[in-house]
């Protein structure tokens, strides 16, 4: 079998809210890593797009189904020149492809015609069990919905939303933001804000719960943020806020401690940043971070949002930041957790030597396989306070490149900056000899890897792995028995 990997939505957005407060206080979820663990197994086995195309922009349809959509508002009454985009496509065997079609608009009616079928990157006979739409409208809640491959026609229903209108200021001189405004959303929305008179007006968004930031990414200037923001619209209708304040980000410098020996190259932090202020029903922003380390073993990460909880991951070539001591998991890394007020922050981060370790896949006959997939169980498992599982890039970088393109993009576009966030980077591949190798994981006595192959029996095996040294393991797949 191939593996295809779990399709994670998120995204940044541009818009606002109501009815805000402002607090703190700390809720904590409970994460369970077995759950997480079958659950990334499950994408991986299940899966039956090729590892080249799932996750991937599938451009070209040889075989394609017409489909008619009609666009409704909450009265039934047809919604014209609605943008309507075909987002990705599901398999009835398992696995997740995005797309990339031009958008097409709906007629007077509220009616589209839309092709969708296989692409010329998917395997003969795959069956596709449903596709994806997002469906954009000015007046109307943007909408993102599943349809079923076998029904030709199709009914989707338009929210009104409601419109939040306020005013950005710069929290020191209290000067009007007139520029660089982004909104970090817990409910993960797209929307794009339009400059009116001096205040950010939202396009409609649904009535429902939500803790936000706003930051200020503009050429030339330092970062600003605001306060966790709670937002609680009560109803459809258009609700204002003056006078927000954005202030400087705060600045953290570091050093690496423990087996960490200067000079060294290549060294890099990953940060994540969550609010304080979470729950099931106020899921928190994100904000990421990758900082490269100086050869002393000192960084400083420029800018980061005031009163939150942040989490550090090191790693560097032969060396990985060391678990808390009350994590002593050796495959699974937890970030350093720190809490961020409102003033500079020192931290120091504890190193500890990797390992390298080289797997031989061979068969019953002892004869290597190549393109069998070689799993880890090496993975990011963020604490309670943080609740996210994934490799993060920096929201910084991409904002600063990407804030005054933002209303340009595509939904594809938006749809691929998150995705290019959270690669998976504990699978290999064996080569012609079998051999997969795994470079720089974690010490410890339990290291497992899981290995399959297409006809081949999965095979487990557990491994002790010693600080600094370098291992090798053969592990036999059986054929499946028909």
């Amino acid at each position: 079998m191939c593996y295809t990997r779990l399709v994670h939505r998120g995204v940044f957005c541009l818009f606002e809210t109501r009815n805000i407060e402002m607090t703190k206080f700390n809720c904590r979820y409970r994460s369970e890593w077995k759950f997480l663990l079958s659950g990334c197994l499950a994408a991986f086995w299940f899966g039956t797009i090729p590892p080249s195309v799932d996750g991937q922009e599938l451009r070209s349809f040889t075989v394609g189904k017409k489909f008619e959509v009609r666009v409704v508002d909450e009265s039934q009454q047809p919604v014209g020149n609605a943008q309507v985009t075909v987002f990705g496509i599901s398999l009835k065997a398992g696995g997740f492809a995005y797309t990339h079609q031009p958008a097409q608009m709906t007629d007077q009616d509220g009616r589209v015609d839309l092709v969708v079928g296989t692409s010329d990157f998917l395997k003969e006979g795959q069956e596709i069990a449903s596709f994806e739409l997002v469906i954009s409208h000015p007046d109307h809640v943007e909408q993102w919905t599943k349809l079923d491959y076998s029904k030709p026609e199709s009914l989707v229903t338009l929210e009104s939303g409601c419109r939040f209108k306020l005013q950005a200021v710069d929290g020191e001189t209290g000067e009007v933001i007139r520029d660089g405004l982004v909104m970090l959303s817990g409910r993960n929305r797209t929307a794009d804000w339009r400059l009116v008179d001096d205040h950010w007006i939202s396009p409609p968004l649904p009535v429902e719960n939500d803790v936000v930031r706003l930051v200020q990414v503009a050429n030339g200037q330092a970062i600003r943020f605001s306060q966790d923001l709670i937002l609680r619209p009560e109803s459809k209708t258009e609700i204002s806020l003056d006078d927000v304040p954005l202030f400087t980000g705060v600045e953290v410098h570091g050093q690496l401690t423990g087996d960490f020996i200067a000079p060294v190259s290549g060294g890099q932090i990953a940060v994540r940043v969550v609010s304080k202020v979470k729950s099931e029903a106020l899921p928190s922003w994100e904000w990421l971070d990758i900082i490269d380390v100086a050869e002393d073993g000192s960084f400083l990460v420029p800018c980061l949002p005031p009163d939150s909880v942040a989490g550090f991951l090191a790693s560097a070539p032969g060396l990985v930041s060391r678990n808390p001591a009350n994590e002593r998991s050796s495959y699974h890394r937890y970030h350093q957790l720190h809490y961020l007020e409102d003033e500079a922050l020192r931290v120091e981060i504890e190193m500890e030597r990797t390992t390298n370790l080289k797997v031989l896949v061979v068969d019953e006959a002892g004869e290597p396989l190549d393109g069998a997939a070689a799993i880890s169980q090496i993975a990011e498992i963020f604490p309670p306070e943080l609740c996210f599982v994934g490799k993060g890039s920096s929201t910084r970088y991409l904002l600063w490149r990407k804030t005054l393109e933002w209303r340009a993009w595509t939904v594809h576009e938006r749809y691929k900056f998150i995705t290019d966030r959270d690669r998976e980077n504990q699978q290999r591949s064996t080569n012609s000899q079998g051999e997969a190798i795994f470079n720089d994981v974690p010490a410890g006595k339990n290291f497992h890897v899981f290995v399959n192959r297409e006809g081949f029996e999965l095979e487990e095996t557990v491994s002790e792995l010693q600080s600094g040294q370098s291992h090798s393991i053969t592990i036999t797949l059986r054929r499946l028995r028909r």
